[in-house]
């Protein structure tokens, strides 16, 4: 099964994309802020992660890069999931390492092709 880790501060999307996703057989541990992202991370790490920007302590973007510079996390793909989503959000996004900049109005059918897409491609990376 595979794993993702979904960080917002927002219970309201911590529990939307835990049912979207559960639903699709995934297994889905949620965080609220950076600090318990990086707690889970280390725990189980993930395949996949869904990261707020706006949250309490450490914005999403810096945990991303962090996450990023770490050589044992550095291949989590990463799914920038943000209300903010203007130009350059979604260039910083990919400037820090993200696979995607999401906005969080996605429709749910987008959300899951696009989990699909990245885990796939994660998968034959991995297999190379």
């Amino acid at each position: 099964m595979e794993k993702i880790l979904v960080v917002d501060d927002s219970e309201l999307i911590r529990q939307m994309l835990f049912d979207l996703l559960s639903a699709e057989g995934y297994g889905v541990t949620v965080a609220s802020d950076s600090a318990q992202a990086m707690a889970e991370i280390r725990k189980e790490t993930p395949d996949l992660i869904f990261m707020d920007i706006m949250m309490p302590g450490m914005d999403g973007q810096l945990v991303t890069r962090l996450i990023k510079s770490d050589k044992k996390y550095e291949g989590i793909p990463i799914i920038v999931f943000s209300s903010l989503a203007t130009e350059a959000h979604t260039q910083l996004s990919e400037k820090v390492g993200a696979a995607i900049h999401m906005k969080k109005t996605t429709p749910p059918a987008e959300i899951l092709g696009t989990v699909r897409k990245i885990l796939d491609e994660r998968g034959k990376a991995k297999d190379q």
